[in-house]
């Protein structure tokens, strides 16, 4: 097997292995485990889908190729002042985004122990402190149809 051979089987285990997570995540963790009801496992979704969003649109990585090495603190940092700046959402929608975040990474880090480091990185993104009395909605709340996680 070629070298290019084998770096696109490990780039794709690794995609897999992501998507793979987010599926288990959304339809056995969240519903089974934690009994999470149908609204607050769609809301987890939605947050998911919005940040694949974010890899795609702005990181500007396709949806094939995400892997969890592309989640680190800095693309967090950067998907938070994107809901802010870009979809004009306030501090409370953007803490729960956040909040989906360091819940996937931590589950993914109890899944799999090289997987942690990602749930420590979550925890270390801090929340935002809300400004008076906003409204807890975003702009286009459900994001584009491509590279929505579909389970």
């Amino acid at each position: 097997m070629g070298l290019w051979q084998t770096s696109f089987r490990r780039r794709w285990k690794r995609m897999n292995d992501f998507f793979n997570l987010v599926r288990k995540y959304l339809l056995e963790y969240l519903p089974i485990q934690r009994r999470f009801s149908e609204n607050t496992v769609r809301s987890y979704r939605q947050g998911l889908n919005l940040y694949v969003s974010y890899l795609r649109d702005v990181m500007l990585i396709p949806t094939n190729r995400i892997t969890f090495q592309d989640c680190t603190r800095d693309t967090m940092l950067g998907y938070l002042d994107w809901l802010g700046s870009e979809r004009k959402c306030g501090a409370t929608s953007i803490n729960q985004r956040l909040m989906v975040l360091r819940s996937f990474f931590k589950y993914a880090g109890e899944t799999d122990c090289a997987y942690a480091a990602f749930g420590v990185d979550a925890e270390t993104v801090p929340t935002r402190k809300a400004q008076g009395k906003e409204g807890s909605h975003c702009e286009g709340q459900g994001g584009s149809a491509q590279g929505r996680v579909r389970v």
